[in-house]
């Protein structure tokens, strides 16, 4: 599992490229609220939008997430809380003002 990025996937780097050259400015691998222990992949501070790209494995895509035959319980147990934090933190940014989006990538 250590040869899973977190972060700069090449999903990520794309989407990036495309607001960048846009004209779009943000910071990457941010936190939008300092006391909200999340971090989201862009953070456009100004506008208050926070974008997140979510790997399909680790998020349960609906469309290509496969469970692993070996220790199925673990993986569907790791994958529905980490369901959970997500909509909790999509609930915690929205009270407080920001447009949460949420993107499934590989």
């Amino acid at each position: 599992m250590q040869a899973n990025r977190s972060r700069d996937t090449s999903i990520e780097w794309a989407v990036r490229h495309i607001a960048h050259s846009r004209g779009l400015r943000y910071r990457v691998n941010a936190r939008p609220e300092r006391d909200i222990r999340r971090t989201a992949d862009m953070v456009f501070a100004g506008p208050r939008v926070a974008v997140f790209i979510d790997g399909c494995f680790w998020h349960g895509c609906e469309t290509h997430y496969t469970r692993p035959a070996s220790n199925a319980a673990y993986w569907s147990e790791k994958v529905e809380r980490n369901r959970q934090r997500d909509l909790e933190t999509s609930m915690l940014l929205s009270q407080r003002g920001w447009t949460v989006l949420r993107f499934m990538g590989a």
